[in-house]
């Protein structure tokens, strides 16, 4: 499972989600979510991401942690896997059907 360690920088730092929202452009509830002791987040947009990186001067993967084991497979609406695309490709890491996608020509 992919966190945000938002959390832990603002308390290194001595921000508060208010400064996170102020300074960044996002509203107080996104910036007060992102920035739980948990991590945890539903989507994050590259544009989300870019105002972070440019708010506390990091790279990207110096915002995110990777935990094996996570919820890899969950299931999205109806029971069906969810859909992940690549961000080199575009293509489907995995169908609806839960198939593997085949491999490009």
């Amino acid at each position: 499972m992919v966190r945000l360690t938002l959390h832990q920088l603002m308390r290194e730092r001595g921000i508060s989600a208010y400064a996170l929202s102020r300074g960044t452009g996002l509203s107080y509830p996104s910036a007060y979510r992102m920035s739980r002791p948990t991590g945890t987040f539903g989507r994050l947009h590259a544009d989300t991401l870019e105002r972070l990186c440019e708010f506390f001067q990091l790279q990207p993967g110096e915002l995110l942690r990777w935990t094996p084991g996570g919820q890899n497979g969950r299931k999205g609406r109806k029971g069906r896997p969810t859909v992940t695309m690549t961000a080199a490709t575009g293509a489907s890491a995995q169908s609806r059907r839960g198939r593997r996608s085949p491999a490009p020509s």
